[in-house]
């Protein structure tokens, strides 16, 4: 590329150009943000002179990172300039703070942070114990002390997310004293920072700490899917701005879909006013063929207090106009029939299509299960992406928890979730006298396994549990001071496919990983590439800052790819099929701004389609899917109020 323009719209390139004050750029699906925002960055590097060190662009995934990263570095490395700071927000947030850890005294040092299956495993199993007589007492709506841990802990999150945190006792969801009482001592015994407070505790130290220290002095910051953000998210970009960045900012209200993170459209509905900014606006899309845009502008304006946009689709590869197909379908079993019979005639014309199946959940794969037979049956090709991060498997848990205790020794939740995986005769009473024995004595979990090799230390199980750390401390040593990360992780993996892991569901040993071990180690090399991690630092801060239910995943050429619809965000396809698009799923229980969350999601997954869209729902589901969506139990099903009043035709299918 000779010029930063080539290729670019007169719209792209007056957004990518501009500088001088904030700016808001509104950009619908597929009219190129992605490709301006990195040419903005080319633009303020070649055109405006601006030194790399001075711009920062800030993302919501690891792979709309990467994106941008590959895109401006085919440009300025041969020209021998270096890429800019380019992240997801979570990842900026963790390097800021281990940059300033000396200054930071309200998390836990060193700074490390639990992920969501170390939450979920172990986090709130510990305290649902510890916390068992109070439990009974609390949430009266929730039978299960589990799902009453995971409820508090669902509600402290609000509180960060939503700045409640800085309100009055009675003003925040969470409420509980003995409930934080406990998860503090528990967080002293394991020293772990929970994910969802990293944003908050950067919003607090760059308001606090006047001596606290970005890793540059920015000048420039660019943020895509703005309308992602949450209220801290918000208030964390203000204290950027205060330190005299200038903000360009990307996105759409009508995709913004992590409502669950409390997620927001109004922050970037109301850029322009807060910031008295620049509006910019790209209108022409690029990738859905008209009928298909056409649609997804029905359900986007169901919504009255959407932006206002003129978004035009250009003339298809095709006929320009494209297919949009509504079908209803007798029950799951014809449906998943119909859909692999279409499936078969698209690929049998054309081999290279791409066709991707969205769903709104698959819980246990209730949903993609019959999708999946039948396919097969017609022999067509598939993968199914609704199972989400390998690391959450028992294997891949025990692997990463082994990189994480080569990074450091003294990880307590790593050795925790390993005796929890791998030392036969270790249960949750032995677990929780460790955690007993660690809080009397005010020591970490780690020091009280160390004590294990005193005869006398009064832990139960303890020669079983000392013999346990000495095995693991004989192989994560090999691995210490090795160059070849990628190697590394390859080597670890091949030499522990056969050990004996425990499923923490089940209980039940799984004595053979060889089936996952690939898969594992795929997901980690990609993360090796994606993030550029040279060692085992980089390899655990890279995924310990990705937040599984917002990581978009990858299309697998060549095969019929499932997955559910927030995993589809940033991608498309030639052919999409949005499965069981019934009221008892989009919406489902949700009300308020929950539904309004629903129908954006509807929206962007029908903009994933470039030429061919079907629609399918069925006026029953039986078996196992009559307990899915929210009326369980119930056969009856419905089309989604979404598209109740859309102009398209039902076709009604066998």
């Amino acid at each position: 590329m000779n010029d930063w323009k080539d290729e670019l719209s007169n719209e792209q390139i007056e957004a990518a150009s501009f500088t001088g004050e904030h700016a808001r750029l509104i950009a619908g699906p597929g009219t190129g943000k992605t490709k301006t925002l990195a040419r903005r960055v080319l633009a303020l590097i070649l055109e405006y002179n601006v030194d790399p060190n001075k711009i920062l662009i800030l993302t919501f995934t690891r792979v709309a990172a990467q994106n941008l990263k590959k895109e401006i570095k085919k440009v300025l490395e041969p020209i021998n300039k270096e890429n800019p700071s380019i992240s997801t927000f979570h990842s900026f947030a963790l390097r800021q703070l281990l940059k300033n850890s000396d200054r930071v005294s309200a998390l836990p040092k060193p700074l490390r942070i639990a992920d969501d299956w170390e939450e979920r495993r172990v986090i709130n199993e510990d305290l649902k114990l510890d916390l068992d007589k109070h439990l009974t007492e609390v949430l009266p709506n929730k039978k299960k002390s589990i799902d009453k841990v995971e409820t508090l802990f669902n509600q402290l999150s609000a509180d960060w997310e939503t700045l409640k945190i800085e309100h009055d006792e009675e003003q925040r969801n969470c409420c509980d004293p003995k409930f934080i009482g406990a998860w503090r001592k528990h967080r002293e015994i394991f020293g772990y920072t929970l994910r969802a407070e990293l944003m908050y505790q950067l919003k607090r130290a760059l308001n606090q700490q006047l001596d606290f220290e970005l890793e540059s002095d920015f000048k420039y910051v660019l943020i895509d899917e703005y309308q992602d953000l949450n209220a801290c998210d918000l208030a964390l970009v203000k204290e950027l701005a205060k330190r005299n960045c200038e903000l360009f900012v990307t996105g759409d209200d009508d995709q913004s879909i992590y409502g669950f993170r409390y997620a927001d459209p109004v922050g970037i509905r109301n850029f322009s006013k807060d910031y008295n900014a620049k509006e910019f606006n790209l209108k022409t899309c690029y990738r859905c063929d008209k009928s298909i845009l056409d649609i997804g502008e029905f359900v986007a304006n169901l919504d009255n207090k959407r932006l206002p946009k003129e978004t035009k689709s250009v003339e298809g590869y095709s006929s320009g106009e494209g297919e949009v197909h509504l079908r209803c379908y007798r029950n799951q079993t014809s449906e998943a029939l119909g859909i692999a019979q279409s499936c078969k005639e698209i690929l049998d014309k054309d081999v290279n299509t791409e066709i991707l199946l969205l769903l709104r959940s698959d819980f246990r794969g209730l949903m993609s299960e019959p999708l999946i037979d039948a396919l097969r049956k017609e022999e067509v090709p598939v993968v199914v992406k609704t199972e989400g991060n390998p690391l959450n498997l028992s294997f891949g848990r025990y692997i990463f928890s082994l990189i994480r205790i080569v990074k450091d020794s003294f990880d307590n939740l790593a050795w925790r979730t390993i005796l929890e995986l791998n030392c036969p005769g270790i249960g949750s009473e032995t677990q929780k006298a460790l955690r007993e024995k660690a809080k009397n004595l005010g020591k970490t979990y780690f020091e009280v396994l160390q004590m294990c090799e005193d005869k006398d230390c009064g832990i139960p199980r303890s020669d079983t549990i000392i013999k346990k750390v000495k095995e693991v401390t004989e192989i994560v040593d090999k691995y210490k001071n090795q160059q070849n990360l990628s190697g590394c992780i390859h080597t670890l993996i091949k030499d522990s496919i056969h050990t004996s892991i425990k499923d923490p569901e089940t209980g039940s040993q799984i004595a053979d990983s060889t089936q996952i071990a690939e898969v594992v180690d795929e997901y980690l090399q990609t993360i090796i590439t994606e993030t550029e991690s040279k060692n085992f630092i980089d390899l655990v801060s890279a995924i310990s800052a990705s937040t599984d239910s917002i990581e978009q995943q990858e299309l697998v050429k060549g095969k019929v790819n499932i997955m559910t619809m927030h995993r589809a965000k940033g991608l498309s396809a030639d052919v999409v099929f949005i499965v069981g698009a019934e009221k008892q799923f989009i919406p489902g229980k949700n009300t308020g701004k929950g539904e309004d969350d629903e129908r954006r999601l509807l929206y962007v997954s029908i903009t994933r389609a470039r030429h061919e869209l079907v629609i399918t729902y069925c006026n029953e589901r039986t078996g196992k899917q009559r307990y899915t969506g929210s009326e369980s139990g119930c056969i009856k099903r419905e089309i989604t109020p979404f598209l109740k009043d859309a102009s398209l035709t039902v076709e009604q299918m066998d």
